[in-house]
């Protein structure tokens, strides 16, 4: 079963707040897809600005064999600064965001992945939603990423966002940088490793992760930990279910 995951952590945006906990969690949820079997591709600032080309060339390398093999289950994970501008039209800043003023519009990139052969694809997004506040981001040019080779396939889409919309995503400062958190995607890493016994469901003799269990891990849990740091989080999970009788694992 072919799996794939590319993980991007954008720490330094131009103009922006410095958020060294997303290029952890990068990090982070990239050493738990490479585990588990993953193709892994780990995509941060830390030597070099994350722009739109690096991100197309990365995740168009994982994805290369469109055409002769099929691809059971991509993830897409990003880390950092977002903005929404209404109806989950939400938009991922990158390193170079300001100079350039170019974005990556989510729910473009999910349509255009229709055409990569992909039967399950899950986006983890742990970004703001919060609204432009300006004109430096009110303008934003959406980048279009070039449509896949293949025959439009929709796949079983599943997005895992750290805000609800119109709300800010936080971090939480560590004793060094290296220490530094993205609430979700801490909670979120955790319960993947197994550290959440509420993210699990028992079928049969086995106990699994599902994506029921762990919407309602990360509901609880989420707003837990950001209580313990005196800030406000909920999360959301939307999920959409193409009829083909695909489960996740």
């Amino acid at each position: 079963m072919r799996k794939v995951c590319l993980a991007i952590g954008v720490a330094d945006a131009q103009q922006l707040a410095y958020l060294p906990g997303a290029r952890n969690g990068a990090k982070a949820f990239g050493a738990w897809a490479d585990k588990f079997g993953y193709q892994t591709e780990v995509l941060t600032d830390e030597l070099d600005p994350v722009t739109v080309d690096a991100f197309k060339q990365r995740l168009e390398a994982l994805l290369a064999n469109a055409v002769s093999q099929e691809t059971e289950r991509a993830i897409i994970y990003f880390a950092g600064h977002g903005l929404t501008r209404g109806a989950a039209d939400d938009l991922w800043l990158l390193s170079t965001w300001f100079g350039n003023q170019e974005a990556i519009n989510v729910s473009g990139l999910v349509r255009k992945l229709d055409r990569y052969n992909i039967r399950q694809l899950v986006v983890v997004s742990d970004a703001c939603r919060t609204l432009p506040t300006g004109a430096q981001d009110a303008d934003l040019t959406e980048h279009k990423f070039p449509r896949g080779p293949v025959v439009e396939r929709t796949p079983q889409a599943d997005h895992w966002r750290a805000s609800s919309q119109y709300r800010a995503a936080f971090m939480v400062k560590g004793q060094t940088s290296e220490q530094d958190r993205c609430i979700f995607s801490g909670v979120l890493t955790d319960a993947l490793w197994g550290h959440y016994p509420a993210a699990f469901e028992q079928a049969g003799d086995m106990r699994r992760i599902t994506n029921f269990a762990l919407a309602k891990c990360l509901q609880n849990e989420v707003p837990a930990v950001a209580r313990r740091y005196k800030v406000k989080g909920q999360p959301i999970e939307t999920r959409v279910d193409t009829g083909d009788g695909h489960e996740d694992g």
